[in-house]
């Protein structure tokens, strides 16, 4: 992998940052710019992408990051009422746990809705997901390039995972929460993915980032400490 520097990156290539470092985005953490003691990676494209590379890129990295019997949870959001009805109607055919907001705002109440809840109107809580999931989501729908999806990776199913997916969503995450619930990793929108935990299987993701620049005949450029 060449390392250049980003302001003579090529007009199209994949950029991978070994430490990613916290900037504004879809995540918010408690700890700063010069901490590096939270396995962060980024891989990102440099200019608009066809659906094809990146579909190939969310689904080679979160491979990467999904070791086989792991257990995953995730936040998804939609702004189309179909597309919304249709995740609840598939989800419900097939069993599985999930909460809408307003299962939430029910159990919690109208003043944690109102002081604390981020939670929009087309965000949906779903558990008991596996790789294949997280891949169907960006296969069968392109509305995720107007925003993001995010998803909690455990060697083994977290008691209350929809409550730590509340706190994903809610709150600067810490270190405590990422030693207990393992890795997070979160698309956002056609740009890329990332990917933080003290679990992160960082040389697979390289791997995989390597794979996918041979296989796409795409430039890779490496940055060790940077921000998308």
């Amino acid at each position: 992998m060449a390392s250049k520097d980003r302001g003579l990156a090529l007009n199209f290539g994949l950029v991978l940052i070994r430490q990613t470092l916290p900037h504004r985005g879809c995540l918010r953490v408690r700890w700063d710019r010069e901490d590096n003691e939270v396995p962060w990676i980024s891989l990102f494209v440099t200019s608009p992408p066809s659906l094809e590379i990146i579909r190939s890129l969310f689904d080679e990295f979160s491979r990467a990051c999904i070791p086989e019997g792991s257990s995953v949870c995730g936040i998804l959001h939609t702004d189309l009422d179909e597309e919304y009805d249709e995740w609840v109607r598939k989800f419900r055919a097939e069993g599985r746990e999930f909460l809408t907001p307003a299962d939430v705002w029910k159990k919690r109440g109208r003043v944690w809705r109102i002081t604390k809840s981020r939670l929009s109107k087309y965000d949906i809580l779903v558990g008991g997901l596996n790789w294949n999931d997280v891949s169907r989501f960006y296969e069968r729908t392109d509305t995720w390039i107007t925003t993001w999806y995010r998803f909690l990776i455990s060697p083994k199913p977290l008691q209350n995972w929809a409550e730590d997916l509340l706190v994903l969503n809610n709150e600067k995450i810490d270190k405590t929460f990422l030693k207990r619930v393992g890795t997070v990793l979160l698309s956002y929108y056609e740009h890329g993915m990332e990917a933080l935990g003290f679990d992160l299987p960082r040389n697979a993701v390289e791997h995989a980032a390597e794979n996918l620049s041979q296989t796409l005949r795409i430039p890779l450029q490496l940055e060790e400490r940077s921000t998308p």
